[in-house]
């Protein structure tokens, strides 16, 4: 029994470490590849020797429980990385005592009620034997791994590459300092430490709070909540469609170095708070603790650390202190996984990096502790987490049937019957049916059901949403409950408000909250601008105000109290904060040219992305030609800016276009800087990233953006200038693709459209210049300009490149999945519209087969992309399917499609076998192969459709007796 635990907590251990490795090493050298791929190998078979054993009379499930524990775990985890290392003796003589006294603490009780002799004694040798079994074989498994690659192995210590590894072995100190501390009075203490905030956290989490201007209203998650789609951005690589969509309990299982990202308003820190009440609830789970950074970056002016923030909050919120070193040892041990919320909170560029750095300082000190870390994605970049270490995932907005689940469950709880729920949701989905992009937002989408609750009317816009919002909370929300408020500053409210998020906005920079008296203060100074003479009549009416919106849930309201008791205030969500600061900064800025001159210092840092959008709305709503007048001399800005603040000035112009309307000449002109911008430099870098705001937000001015993109693009490949030509194909031949996480969008389709006509147009242009650019060799394969037999003579392409993604060249530094997997993918479903076209890639299977005839000997490729992603879509795709196509295949044919997917397959972690194998179509034959090389050797081989000699190098890759990707 014990030897099979042990095998357990060792293959976590290979695992979590390939997992580290595997991050960081993304796009990396054909040595780690290589080391990746080995890990994954020995993780699937791991060794099973003897083992110690059990003392009669003693629980077995308790010992179990010990050395599944996180304790137990991470021991192992460091003993792993301290071997890989080639780490002292004398680190794993601290392992190996650390494990010992963790034993004596979890397992005396036991083995003393279990009435064993001198327990103390037996379970220190217990855990001894343990621990130089596990050790065993993890020595084991580094000599194999020295066996077959010893320059893997150095690679590892001389370089040091895995920046967690490294992190694992420098807490090793602190950690067995921290657990040799521990005796079993304190381990209980801890345990009754977690059960006791596991309740309390599951409590304060269970429900949701969605907004309500008439009462505070706290609904259970289940009874309210929708998860939106969550997308893996994938970094370098750019996907053929939409990747595929995770949910919030996918996320949940992924976590480790971890960020959200996403849109306002899409429900990033509810996301949070389900996590942390499911985390909360579930006792084998890790224990989740909350930091919110907007509140941890005002703590004590900075002087708290993390943990001392975690503790602080864990006695003054969920009045559950924790015996001293609890959490340290919970994050040293990764018993606690750490949600760091609102990271875009943070205005100001500089506070927002002193925290990114704060985040992967506490993660370089707590290797093996999950973080997740959330923000808005414009302005991310400015302050991004370190990408070799965090994955980052996208909160999408709702899709329709997501909009609609939320609607009814929001109804349901406002009407007396089912019945009653039913016939609103209907009447507000029909209403609002002409309102797409409101509806796919969470919380505009609960908005427009308060408002259509109170008003029967929905508005068009986000402005307007926000202004029927403060309507109904000023104006009709007290004459609705039957109450009449005497305010001597009644007319001043709104004013009021906007002064105070402007305030908030630009003092904080993150709208933290302010203490009352401070709030007083505030007023007063704003009332005696505006008519209130007497100081102390201003300072009883600015009390007053205060007692207004103590009443008034949700938008700007009292939120707890300070260390001295006093009360805090705060706009209770950022969009409302935005709105009213974004008012205030239109109604002070007497032109719209000022109001330019305001926004630009703050677009070009990524700051005020929102405020900055909704000001220049609200001043083309109030101003004649408003918006024009803004775009105007923001384009005609003349200060020396650097490319990248220049790039986030049109990028910021780009997306005004989603919610104001300038004439065909302002949009003329952002189009043609946005295409002049991409030509200063490299297409791959951020030049481009203004262009493609400007595809995804120009839906209602797409024909003046399209022509006059269309003229530049044909400007650019006319001119001499090599550069330039070739930025311009590469729009022209990835226009579509500007749409990551947006591939069904009816955009996506214009400008892949767009992309086809201007394709056919330059069609010598692109083969010209082919040679010399995969990515625009990728483009004449995929649109059937060109083929494999082709590009082999005349391109001298690499054959082994047909399994390595191929840089695009723009939007980024993304690649296709390899050129022979995504032919695999076209192949067996046979379909129409991708790229490659179906025809071309009957010959470029015909192509691969004849370069094979001539080079027989295999590997093909020294490396080979890992493409598990990517064959999950594909098995997921063939078993969707309705009908097929089967194409005619001659033996070079049926040879080349074989060798792609089959190398495809053996260089993927996770190769889908039982997906994809059933499902092989027009190459059936290979699925008794397949099934050899991936468990059952005793499977009868058919004789392939193939080339002679290549009947014999089929079979014996089936027999796992030669490999097509080779190792370099």
């Amino acid at each position: 029994m014990l030897a099979e635990v042990a095998a357990g907590v060792i293959v976590e251990a290979v695992v979590s470490t390939a997992r580290w490795l595997r991050r960081e090493t993304a796009g990396g050298e054909d040595a780690e590849v290589a080391l990746l791929r080995w890990f994954d190998t020995y993780a699937l078979e791991p060794s099973r020797g003897a083992g110690p054993t059990l003392p009669d009379g003693v629980p077995s499930d308790a010992v179990r429980d010990f050395f599944r524990h996180d304790d137990s775990q991470a021991l192992l985890h460091e003993l792993m990385a301290s071997r890989l290392t080639d780490a002292p003796e004398a680190v794993i003589t601290k392992l190996r005592e650390a494990y010992t006294s963790c034993a004596h603490a979890a397992l005396d009780p036991v083995f003393a009620q279990a009435g064993i002799d001198a327990p103390e004694v037996a379970a220190g040798t217990l855990a001894e034997h343990f621990f130089d079994h596990c050790d065993l074989e993890i020595a084991g498994f580094v000599g194999q791994l020295s066996a077959a690659d010893s320059t893997l192995l150095d690679r590892i210590r001389q370089d040091a590459f895995s920046a967690r590894v490294v992190a694992v072995l420098a807490a090793i100190e602190r950690h067995t300092r921290a657990l040799s501390l521990r005796d079993s009075g304190c381990l209980a203490a801890e345990q009754a430490f977690v059960s006791t905030y596991r309740r309390q956290a599951a409590f304060a989490h269970r429900a949701l709070e969605p907004p309500d201007f008439e009462r505070r209203r706290r609904v259970p998650i289940g009874d309210l909540y929708v998860s939106p789609g969550i997308t893996a951005l994938l970094e370098n690589r750019a996907a053929q469609d939409d990747g595929p969509s995770l949910d919030l309990t996918d996320l949940q299982h992924a976590l480790d170095r971890t960020v959200l990202l996403g849109d306002p308003g899409c429900g990033k820190s509810t996301a949070c708070q389900v996590l942390l009440h499911r985390q909360a609830s579930d006792p084998g789970a890790r224990v989740p603790f909350l930091v919110v950074l907007r509140e941890f970056s005002l703590a004590d002016q900075g002087r708290r650390s993390v943990v001392d923030h975690i503790e602080y909050r864990l006695e003054t919120y969920y009045q559950c202190p924790a015996p001293p070193g609890a959490v340290d040892r919970l994050l040293l041990s990764g018993g606690a996984v750490v949600v760091f919320d609102g990271l875009d909170e943070l205005v100001d560029t500089t506070r927002r990096r002193e925290m990114t750095e704060i985040v992967e300082l506490f993660c370089a000190q707590y290797p093996l502790a999950p973080v997740l870390v959330t923000s808005r994605a414009v302005g991310y970049d400015e302050a991004r987490l370190d990408d070799r270490l965090f994955e980052c995932f996208q909160l999408g907005p709702f899709d329709t049937e997501q909009s609609e689940e939320y609607v009814e469950k929001w109804f349901a709880q406002e009407e007396v019957t089912p019945e009653d729920a039913r016939r609103s949701a209907a009447s507000f989905l029909t209403e609002s049916s002409g309102l797409p992009d409101l509806c796919a937002n969470p919380l505009m989408l609960a908005l427009m059901c308060i408002l259509y609750r109170g008003t029967s009317s929905l508005p068009r816009n986000r402005p307007e949403v926000y202004e029927q919002c403060a309507s109904l909370l000023f104006r009709k929300w007290d004459v609705r409950r039957r109450i009449h408020v005497e305010l001597s500053m009644a007319r001043l409210v709104e004013p009021a408000l906007r002064h105070l998020a402007f305030w908030l906005l630009t003092r904080h920079g993150d709208g933290a909250a302010v203490a009352e008296r401070e709030l007083v203060d505030r007023v007063m100074e704003f009332l005696d601008e505006r008519g209130f003479e007497d100081r102390t009549d201003a300072r009883a009416a600015a009390q007053q105000f205060v007692g207004f919106c103590r009443g008034r849930a949700w938008v700007f309201s009292d939120v707890g109290t300070d260390a001295q008791g006093e009360s805090l205030y705060t706009f209770t969500h950022r969009t409302f904060l935005e709105y009213f600061a974004a008012a205030q900064l239109a109604s002070t800025s007497d032109t719209p040219e000022v109001l330019a001159r305001r926004l630009a210092p703050r677009v070009t840092r990524q700051e005020w992305d929102v405020v900055g959008q909704l000001a220049v709305q609200i001043k083309d709503r109030t101003t004649d030609a408003g918006a024009a007048r803004v775009f105007t001399a923001l384009l005609g800005d003349r200060r020396r800016r650097s490319v990248v603040g220049r790039g986030n000035l049109l990028a910021f112009l780009a997306r005004c276009l989603t919610c104001v309307d300038p004439p065909p000449r302002t949009v003329r002109r952002l189009a043609r800087a946005t295409v002049e911008h991409l030509m200063l430099g490299d297409p791959a870098t951020e030049c481009s990233a203004p262009l493609a705001a400007l595809l995804r937000s120009s839906w209602d001015c797409r024909d003046v953006v399209t022509d006059e993109i269309s003229h530049a693009i044909d400007e650019a490949v006319g001119s001499g200038d090599p550069s330039r030509r070739r930025a311009a194909l590469l729009l022209a031949g990835y226009a579509g693709y500007a749409f990551q996480g947006a591939y069904s969008s009816p955009a996506h389709a214009h400008w892949e459209e767009f992309s086809k006509q201007l394709i056919a147009r330059h069609a010598a242009e692109f083969l010209a210049i082919a040679p010399d650019h995969t990515g625009l060799m990728d483009v004449c394969l995929g649109n059937g300009l060109t083929d494999l037999g082709d590009c082999f003579q005349r391109c001298e392409l690499d054959f082994g490149s047909l399994w390595k993604g191929w840089q695009m060249g723009i939007f980024g530094p993304g690649a296709w999945y390899p050129y022979a997997s995504r032919c695999v993918f076209v192949l067996l479903l046979g379909t129409e519209g991708c790229r490659p076209l179906f025809e071309t890639t009957v010959r470029d299977c015909t192509a691969a087969g004849a370069w094979l005839v001539r080079n027989p000997e295999p590997p093909w490729t020294d490396r080979a992309d890992d493409v598990s992603a990517f064959l999950i879509t594909i098995g997921e795709s063939l078993a969707a399917r309705e009908g097929q196509r089967l194409p005619e295949l001659t033996p070079e044919g049926y040879l080349g499609a074989s060798v792609m997917l089959l190398a495809s397959l053996e260089a993927s972690r996770e190769p889908s076998v039982d997906r994809i194998v059933p499902e092989l179509g027009p190459l059936t034959e290979l699925d008794a192969y397949v099934r050899a090389r991936y468990g059952d050797n005793d499977t009868h081989l058919p004789d392939l459709p193939v080339p002679g000699p290549f009947h014999h190098v089929l079979r014996a890759w089936a027999r796992r007796e030669v490999n097509f990707v080779g190792r370099a």
